[in-house]
Parts: C-alpha cells; structure tokens; sequence
C-alpha cells in the first residue's frame, strides 16, 4: 500500500495486459526483468483500480480466497497493512504477493476497509 495516483501508470499496465493475456506472474517477472513481488504490487494495483479481478490476477480456488479472507477478517482494522500476521495464520501457504491480491480486491470491495 502507499499513497497512489488514481489510474495505472504504463507499467502496472503493461503486467495487466500481459496477465490478461495469460502470461504467468513469474512469465512476466522473467520477460519483463522484475522481481516477482513487483509483478504482484502492480496486480494488486490493477485489482484496487478495479482494471483486474482477482480470478484474472491470481490461480487459486474459492476455498483458498476464502480462506485467506477470513484470516484478513480476523486482524484488527489498523492491521491491514501487515500481511505477515495472515501469511503465518495460512502456515505460510501463500506468497505476501498473492495475499497482497487478495487484499487489494477486499479494499476495492468495501472501500473503508482500504490499508
């Protein structure tokens, strides 16, 4: 999270229209020369501008988001910053990118419970 201009800058956009395409997160973290994490911020960005839906962003099932919801309903709401308390609630199942998705589409559902 941070502060964020409104829309996508022409990277975050670049990975969107690269994961629409079908491309991996680690595909584009290889052709692009970025860090995986960073291919997840600008998902999770593209996701919180509603460009993206979390099915299109990351390959889980709706028991695993499921899961990772609930274990984000669980922290108090100044906590929503913090993904190490949800990834160590999942026994560190998921990647801090995938949980910064899932997130990103919790804030873009209810915008008061944005980070």
């Amino acid at each position: 999270g941070g502060i964020w201009e409104p829309g996508l800058s022409e990277t975050v956009r670049e990975t969107v229209d690269l994961r629409r395409a079908g491309l991996t997160p680690e595909t584009i973290a290889v052709r692009r020369g970025l860090k995986l994490a960073t291919v997840y911020t600008h998902l999770a960005r593209g996701i919180e501008e509603g460009e993206l839906a979390l099915g299109e962003a990351v390959a889980l099932s709706a028991a695993e988001i499921a899961a990772i919801q609930a274990a984000f309903a669980r922290l108090p709401s100044d906590s929503l910053q913090t993904l190490k308390p949800v990834r160590d609630a999942l026994d560190c199942r998921y990647d801090f990118g995938v949980l910064r998705c899932v997130r990103a589409a919790l804030a873009e559902k209810d915008p008061n419970r944005r980070p």
